[in-house]
């Protein structure tokens, strides 16, 4: 085939691809946060693909095989964004300063979530003197009383996470 009936023929070709490609609509939202540790789910389900397709402020999170719309931790993004400029113990000191002084509503981020989710259950979280961060599990388990086994209620620990704790009566 000679090559002057090669060029109207591949410009048919290509002009077929570029209409048949779907819009290009932007960059893709991230949204804010990270995704608690899930438990991973036998069945695979896959809820979502990206944060987009969560509604709110869900974000799409692994569990195990499966995708889900989470409730994303946020508080410890904001604690981990003061103490960067600072390390150590000195850094986490200033972290818990800044969230005292920014407010006692973060302090009551996951009573929030659950009057807003439904998921409380009896009790109420333990005072923690944040004054002097204590030992033991600093990364979050929780977001929601839910999330945790038992009676056991979803509570801001000592270094500014969110642990699953004995409730106060």
């Amino acid at each position: 085939m000679p090559a002057c009936r090669l060029g109207p023929l591949l410009a048919a070709l290509l002009l077929g691809l570029l209409l048949g490609l779907p819009p290009v609509t932007g960059s893709i939202a991230v949204k804010p946060g990270e995704c608690p540790e899930l438990e991973g789910d036998a069945n695979c389900t896959k809820a979502c693909v990206l944060d987009e397709d969560c509604d709110d402020n869900l974000k799409c999170c692994q569990a195990g095989c499966a995708t889900v719309c989470q409730m994303p931790n946020v508080l410890s993004e904001w604690l981990e964004s003061r103490s960067s400029t600072h390390s150590g113990l000195f850094g986490e000191l200033l972290a818990i300063d800044a969230l005292l002084s920014w407010g006692s509503s973060v302090l009551r981020a996951p009573a929030l979530l659950q009057e807003r989710t439904g998921g409380n259950k009896p009790g109420s979280c333990p005072n923690v003197d944040i004054a002097f961060p204590q030992l033991g599990l600093c990364r979050d388990q929780c977001q929601v009383d839910s999330q945790c086994p038992d009676a056991l209620k979803c509570c801001v620990n000592g270094c500014g996470r969110v642990s699953c704790v004995t409730p106060v009566f």
